[in-house]
């Protein structure tokens, strides 16, 4: 896919884009890693004199008066609407050449929503894929409602009743009242409205608000969608509790939820339908141990009631929202209405890879596999662990610890960069300068070289004498109860990397061990 997002009043493309794309939407993904593939560009505007701010010259897509009262002065938007506009035109069909339409999403923030409201309205190409805005307006909403309700029009219109101002009681056609409408705004642009084709009513659009927005009053996004609804447009609305001006970790979440339903295959999009039972069962745990706590019925001492506890203490001042927990519920804590259990599924994928990864190697390797085994049932006699074990325990056996972080040296979990940003000073990383706001990272499997010129081998002895430990996860009883062993020792498996760096057609036999005389 191809991302082009707009960046607010005063901002500009290299300041707004990294943090956006490093918000963290579940635990363990960010914005950027979702669509590891995608291309996001970040255009900046031109330098234009703001006449509010005393003809100052700053960074925006077009000018515009106080949004206390947007309708006057409308004047001022004409000419950088007009070519902000044609400059998102030309890069929406750059990027259609590229990747096709249905994998172009044209998004905002602000006054960078509020221009791409207005280029889309205009966009007389083919449809892309999604439209999305966080706390933005529509700029000349009022005149084209107005235009609905003229009396030049000539047509008969139906105000009060169903509310539609648009809507014409004769045939639509190319003269129906969205259609008019946009065009009283092509020409209030002095744009030309040759090859208008409404694709506007094909771009499912996505548009949330704070409800606290103190620059842009959530009265104006709520008459944007009104209006848009009105002209044909799917528009999805949020509003979220105690934001301002400016996005949230819920606010990307529903946005990515949003965007799985509109440019994925239809295999995701049946998947995304579970993720929504899903989010909907958080939320309905959420909402029932607020009660018991509020009812005094709750003892339990877990995530979800730190949380609750947390946002009752100090979260109006550490912004910590029931959105915020609601989030968190969807991506780690029990779902007791969907699934009747205790049940945890972050990091499910890593830990899989992880014990895939070091089981293959002890499998291609009989000696360490035997010395892992010989140790676990030492301990297992001797009492210094016990069956299921305990994760204290089984952190206290060295030849277990030095497997799993050999096993993951070997086959990251993850196979990406997990860039960081460059610092406002600069950086100096192994000798090279890097300048602000550039994002660096490396691709932790290439990460060998500190290893010896043994790097590629197998060899869990290298921990005793390793620099510093690794993260770890436990498996001993497996090994302890199983004795496992590949099924052709020639024939390795596959990899397949997208984000998460999977395996595949890895053929195992696995024996119960005989324990009954020990």
């Amino acid at each position: 896919q191809t991302f082009i997002i707009l960046h607010g009043r005063g901002s500009n493309g290299v300041t707004f884009g990294p943090p956006l794309l490093d918000t963290q939407v579940t635990e363990s993904q960010t914005l950027q890693s979702c669509f590891p593939y995608a291309q996001f560009i970040f255009p900046t505007a031109s330098k234009r004199r703001a006449q509010i701010y005393r003809r100052s010259v700053i960074n925006q897509w077009f000018d515009n008066w106080s949004l206390q009262t947007p309708d006057e002065r409308t004047e001022l938007q004409v000419q950088g609407l007009r070519e902000t506009s044609a400059y998102i035109h030309t890069l929406l069909r750059k990027a259609i050449e590229q990747v096709g339409a249905k994998n172009v999403i044209l998004g905002g923030l602000s006054q960078g929503c509020a221009a791409v409201l207005i280029a889309l309205l205009t966009w007389s190409g083919e449809p892309i894929a999604a439209g999305f805005g966080m706390c933005g307006w529509l700029p000349f909403r009022k005149q084209m409602e107005d235009t609905a309700v003229a009396s030049e029009v000539g047509l008969d219109y139906t105000v009060g009743g169903d509310d539609d101002l648009f809507e014409a009681s004769g045939e639509a056609g190319d003269d129906d009242v969205p259609t008019q409408a946009i065009a009283f705004l092509k020409e209030e642009l002095e744009m030309s409205a040759e090859g208008h084709s409404m694709a506007i009513r094909g771009i499912p659009l996505f548009l949330g608000h704070g409800i606290e927005d103190e620059k842009v009053p959530i009265g104006l996004g709520r008459q944007a969608v009104s209006c848009l609804r009105h002209l044909g447009a799917n528009v999805e609305w949020r509003e979220y509790a105690g934001l301002g001006h400016w996005y949230s970790r819920t606010m990307l979440f529903e946005l990515l939820y949003f965007l799985s339903t509109v440019i994925t295959s239809p295999s995701v999009r049946g998947a995304s339908g579970a993720i929504k039972q899903i989010e909907q069962g958080s939320r309905a745990a959420v909402e029932k141990r607020k009660q018991e706590i509020a009812t005094e019925k709750d003892n339990k001492h877990d995530m979800l009631r730190k949380m609750l506890d947390i946002n009752a203490d100090r979260g109006e001042k550490i912004k910590f929202t029931f959105d915020d927990i609601n989030v968190e519920s969807f991506g780690a804590i029990e779902n007791t209405r969907i699934l009747k259990k205790p049940h945890s599924f972050a990091g499910a994928d890593t830990t899989a890879i992880a014990i895939n990864s070091v089981l293959y190697h002890l499998m291609r390797n009989p000696v360490a596999y035997e010395k892992l085994t010989a140790e676990i049932d030492t301990a297992v006699t001797n009492g210094t662990i016990s069956m299921p074990v305990a994760y204290a325990e089984a952190i206290k056996l060295p030849y277990l610890r030095a497997c799993i972080n050999e096993g993951m040296r070997l086959h990251p979990s993850i196979g990406l960069t997990m860039p960081r940003v460059v610092p406002a000073e600069g950086a100096t990383i192994s000798g090279f300068p890097f300048a602000p706001g550039y994002r660096v990272g490396i691709n932790p499997a290439v990460v060998q070289d500190v290893f010896g010129p043994d790097a590629e081998v197998f060899n869990p002895d290298r921990w005793f004498r390793a620099i510093r430990q690794g993260w770890r996860i436990q498996f001993p009883q497996l090994v302890r109860n199983f004795r496992i062993r590949l099924a052709d020792p020639a024939r390795g498996g596959k990899t397949r990397n997208y984000w998460f760096n999977k395996q595949s057609d890895i053929y195992v036999y696995v024996e119960e061990r005989d324990l009954e005389d020990e």
